[in-house]
């Protein structure tokens, strides 16, 4: 830890303010201490302080009022709450206000120390996330997520937030809703950017045991031993998907891992130190799973610390048509196709509901990067149900096109060209099948091209 920094203490605690005040003076710190918010915020106009420690639950002033208050006063000052596990949401409530991180009583000295050197390093780098990628008015941001829509630039902003800390995050949403690459935008923004990032799939399976995966196994009657992944990572970060579906197991290990900083193996009660930032997603609410019992409530407080909560696709409909030009790009760059949407099928895709959210948009955006043909996507490469949600789009249209041509035309040529929209909407839903067609219309296939062409 780099000494030679100005700390301020504020607690109306006595034994802790002094406690604080000789550890950190040890450490080589200039300690100031207050005992109250009012009090603090006296010492912080007289002084230049790097970073402020401060309890939560205060008389006269409590300490989310102190850090706005403080805030006004040295906007780059860093801040950590100190709370009890009965107020972590308070706590939350104060990260979401620019606190640094928090420390829960009764606090280890270890962990203490690494909050304290993570603030003040975050400090000194000027609290830095990715705000070039993310600025407003940016397609994409973070190299990986698409929208302007508000709930998007939420995320943005959380996102921006908590990467240059190295607190456990809990990215929070529906199947599909792009939590996997909020957790990767996260750690390729922080200081762990040049080390590894790997994900594991905490949900059971018969193939596979994901607490072996994580924190490895110590079998002492036989070699089979075996490193997790977290002592392999050395550094880096581990997305943990799927936490909300964790064993018990996993789970039990995590919070020592979350408090201690430590993996302990299966088979063993003997933690190994690692080095590892923690970002975890979920579909389920962890507070539904704590009330049913089939999730930890003290890994539940830990991990919801931190939340960033991704919006379901239908949500925000505004941001189809650039994040489908974002998936097309994607799918055609190996083939070097370029290929355009038709107006009609953008406005397909933004009427539709998603329910497997940008997932199921991207497995459509590659099936038409595959089917099409041409340099246009259109209705009739979209599938079937989409189609179908098209058409009264494709009548629409048509109708509208062909609207000043049919004013002021005769009775024959105005049928005409009524009927050709009609075969060409039933056209469209057959796939451009023109057999079925025909069938479907009650007429020959002579007779379906010669309509088409303009005849009679």
């Amino acid at each position: 830890m780099k000494t030679g920094t100005k700390i301020l203490v504020v607690d109306d605690e006595h034994n802790i303010v002094e406690v604080l005040k000789a550890l950190l003076s040890k450490e080589g710190h200039s300690v100031g201490t207050a005992s109250n918010g009012i009090e603090a915020l006296e010492v912080l106009r007289n002084g230049d302080f790097d970073l402020m420690i401060s309890d939560i639950r205060m008389a006269s002033m409590d300490g989310l009022a102190l850090l706005k208050e403080a805030r006004k006063i040295d906007s780059d000052l860093a801040v950590i709450m100190i709370t009890a596990y009965a107020s972590v949401e308070t706590a939350m409530t104060a990260m979401k206000n620019g606190a640094f991180d928090y420390i829960c009583k009764p606090f280890r000295i270890d962990s203490l120390r690494d909050t304290i050197s993570r603030a003040l390093e975050s400090r000194r780098c000027g609290g830095a996330g990715n705000a070039e990628t993310a600025a407003p008015g940016r397609r994409v941001h973070f190299d990986m997520l698409v929208g302007e829509s508000r709930p998007m630039l939420r995320v943005y902003e959380m996102i921006e937030k908590v990467a240059s800390t190295d607190g456990a995050v809990l990215i929070r949403g529906q199947r599909g809703s792009g939590k996997s690459a909020a957790a990767a935008a996260i750690h390729h923004s922080g200081r762990r950017r040049d080390r590894a990032l790997v994900t594991v799939d905490c949900a059971p399976s018969t193939e596979r045991d994901a607490a072996v995966e994580l924190f490895g196994v110590v079998d002492k009657g036989s070699e089979m031993n075996r490193q997790g992944v977290l002592q392999a990572l050395k550094g880096g970060t581990v997305i943990l998907d799927n936490i909300d579906r964790a064993s018990e197991a996993v789970q039990d290990r995590l919070i020592r891992l979350l408090e201690e900083h430590e993996s302990v193996p299966v088979g063993s009660s003997e933690g190994v130190p690692v080095d590892v930032r923690v970002i975890a997603t979920a579909h389920d609410p962890l507070k539904e799973l704590v009330k049913s019992g089939d999730f930890r409530t003290d890994l539940a407080i830990r991990l919801s610390a931190i939340a960033i909560d991704m919006p379901e696709l239908r949500a925000r409909p505004g941001d189809i048509p650039a994040l489908a030009d974002f998936l097309l790009e994607k799918a055609t760059e190996r083939s070097g196709k370029h290929l355009a949407l038709d107006d009609t099928v953008v406005k397909a895709l933004t009427q539709w509901p998603w329910p497997a959210n940008v997932t199921e948009l991207a497995g459509v955006i590659a099936d038409l990067a595959r089917r099409c043909q041409s340099g246009k996507a259109t209705v009739s490469d979209l599938p079937a149900h989409l189609r179908a949600k098209a058409a009264p789009l494709t009548t629409e249209r048509a109708r509208g096109s062909h609207a000043s041509a049919e004013r002021g035309a005769s009775l024959k040529a105005f049928l005409l060209a009524k009927e050709r929209t009609n075969i060409q909407f039933v056209l469209d839903k057959c796939d451009g099948d023109r057999d079925k067609a025909a069938k479907t219309l009650g007429i020959t296939v002579a007779t379906l091209n010669r309509k088409l062409a303009g005849g009679p």
